[in-house]
């Protein structure tokens, strides 16, 4: 194996004592890399419910296989069989392992790389740049924009409005607050424009609309459909 390349595999798994590289293994006819990951069987554990140290109860039954980033353009993946711990407080235990989240197929690499590509383009495409399947990606999606908003101070928002094209089944607007104020502001933005000029404004939109992706939408919106020119 080529130098430090382990440490550079454990960098990316984000391992640390008592984890570690058990090797890695190129399947040319996949073709895959395929990474073995261990724990070190004398380390004590803590248990990862209420922190508090607890005994060695063995190993899960069968060897768990997570989807990690693309290895040099190959496919990637982690194997390893995650020991359990028995905790006076919280029973028996599995231990998580540092690059998994819990109840997911895909390594913390692979997700974060995959959030980085929802950004900019769409889900199917993502899928085919990625090689998963797109159900998948909506689970990750979903699960870390909720992450994101629940992480959010939303004490002082009580709804919002969004305009949609009904047409394009696109939001294209999002405003604080559900005052038909908004509606007309709305309406007297676009309604002068040509179809051209609404395209423009459209696109110089993009970049904000996908921030406004992360805003809880906790109301009834507003959809707005065009009608000859107006919203």
């Amino acid at each position: 194996m080529a130098e430090n390349f382990e440490k550079m595999l454990a960098g990316s798994l984000r391992l640390e004592e008592p984890w570690y590289i058990l090797g890695a293994e190129f399947h040319e006819e996949e073709p895959a890399i395929h990474i073995h990951v261990g724990v070190d069987k004398a380390a004590a554990l803590c248990c990862h419910v209420c922190g508090a140290p607890a005994k060695r109860y063995g190993y899960e039954s069968k060897e768990r296989i997570w989807r990690h980033a693309d290895c040099l353009f190959y496919l990637c993946y982690v194997h390893c069989i995650r020991p359990r711990v028995l905790c006076e407080k919280c029973g028996a235990m599995q231990v998580n392992a540092p690059f998994e989240r819990k109840n997911s197929r895909f390594t913390l690499l692979f997700e974060g790389y995959a959030m980085l590509l929802l950004q900019d383009v769409p889900r199917a495409r993502a899928a085919r740049l990625l090689r998963c399947d797109e159900k998948s990606l909506a689970g990750i999606l979903t699960y870390w924009v909720h992450e994101a908003v629940n992480r959010m101070d939303l004490s002082d928002v009580s709804s919002v409005t969004i305009a949609i094209d009904a047409d394009r089944r696109r939001a294209f607007d999002v405003e604080p607050g559900r005052a038909f104020r908004i509606v007309r502001s709305l309406d007297d933005f676009y309604a002068p424009a040509s179809m051209d000029e609404v395209q423009v404004r459209l696109n110089k939109l993009c970049s904000w609309m996908r921030r406004c992706r992360l805003q809880p939408m906790k109301d009834a919106a507003l959809p707005l459909k065009r009608h000859g020119g107006r919203y």
